[in-house]
């Protein structure tokens, strides 16, 4: 029964070390995009064919 336990501990405390660590990159990407929207966005753009509107 006390390995069980024992055992039991253990995961939960490997379980919330994920759980935090899972939280930070989150945390990390969320600032990243509210920092700079533009970098996601220009990456997204330069994919598209936009045919130019100037006439030589």
């Amino acid at each position: 029964m006390n390995q069980v336990i024992d055992k039991t501990l253990r995961f939960i405390n490997l379980w919330s070390k994920i759980e935090i660590i899972a939280a930070l990159v989150l945390t990390v990407i969320i600032l990243g995009y509210a920092v700079c929207p533009n970098r996601s966005q220009k990456a997204n753009q330069s994919l598209e064919i936009t045919p130019s509107t100037t006439q030589p």
